[in-house]
């Protein structure tokens, strides 16, 4: 199944190297349409194939992903994804709401057929989306952990490159997707608004001005954020819906920067039927959530973060 989702993303890298954006775009719109069509029809009539999840002898690595129950019945697809990486983590987790479904017997069949192919499932307290990192590097403070998002089919490289880029910036974050946050005149974050969307790669070097997006996978390496990432008290008041936003403070506050993998500047496909209940609608379009959140983390450590600025 994955050559289907790779095949589709080839045929986008293919137009997004022509520099022709219309096309792309055109040509990205239509093939999400077919792949959404195509995926769950190919999963009937193939039986998946999946390697074990590596057990590694060097670093500890564990790809982290949450869900609710309007998407819950399509993570499956997700899942599926990150167990044909190309590079095969240690674990992946998905983290489910205690009070939302109780135990894994609730939970759709598909999901659960991928347990014995190494998906674990785990229950825990309710925290919104910071469920996808928070218990995870809390029961493994010394591992190295990808976070995804529940509605995204990943390519089969999505771990390779991020963990290639590790390597390379052992310290810093490292994502396949960045903004680049914007400083005015006297060195205040500008609105989430005016920050440079979907920034490249080139000559980059870790910057705290890059900022990584969560839905094309971010690497976190063990400890590199500051405790408060912990406190659900602050979470709770200061982003309860903007976990990227809480994540970055974090780092700003550890002094850990980020930078962004060599993958291309193109877009992945989404599940179509997961986008009515999307955070993006909440914390960017509607509500403008995010700013919000930046306001209030600013405001509260208003001295620990007056010398963060573009470097």
């Amino acid at each position: 199944m994955m050559k289907l989702v790779d095949y589709f993303y080839s045929i986008i890298i293919y137009f997004h190297n022509k520099n022709s954006l219309f096309l792309e775009k055109y040509i990205f719109k239509i093939l999400k349409v077919l792949l959404n069509i195509l995926f769950p029809i190919y999963y009937i009539f193939r039986k998946p194939k999946f390697g074990n999840i590596k057990k590694r002898e060097d670093e500890y690595l564990i790809i982290s992903l949450t869900s609710y129950s309007r998407r819950i019945n399509n993570v499956w697809q997700v899942v599926y994804t990150l167990l044909c990486q190309s590079l095969k983590p240690d674990k992946i987790i998905l983290w489910l709401s205690e009070e939302e479904f109780g135990n894994i017997s609730n939970l759709p069949n598909n999901l659960k057929k991928l347990v014995k192919y190494g998906l674990e499932v785990r229950f825990c307290k309710d925290i919104g989306p910071h469920k996808k990192y928070y218990y995870t590097m809390k029961n493994y403070p010394e591992a190295i952990v990808i976070t995804v998002d529940d509605d995204v089919y990943y390519p089969s490289n999505t771990v390779e490159l991020l963990y290639k880029k590790h390597l390379e910036f052992p310290n810093s974050v490292c994502c396949n997707w960045a903004h680049e946050i914007t400083f005015d005149f006297e060195r205040h974050i500008r609105p989430y608004s005016q920050w440079k969307s979907a920034i490249d790669n080139h000559n980059m070097f870790p910057q705290n001005k890059i900022f990584p997006v969560g839905y094309q996978g971010v690497l976190y390496p063990a400890k590199c954020l500051d405790n408060i990432v912990f406190s659900e008290k602050s979470i709770t008041r200061l982003a309860p819906t903007t976990d990227d936003i809480w994540l970055k403070f974090a780092a700003f506050l550890n002094k850990t920067k980020a930078i962004r993998t060599d993958k291309g500047n193109y877009k992945f496909f989404e599940i179509i039927s997961s986008q009515k209940y999307s955070l993006f609608k909440i914390n960017v379009k509607e509500y403008n959530k995010n700013d919000k959140s930046i306001k209030l983390i600013k405001n509260y450590f208003q001295k620990e973060l007056r010398d963060v600025h573009a470097k």
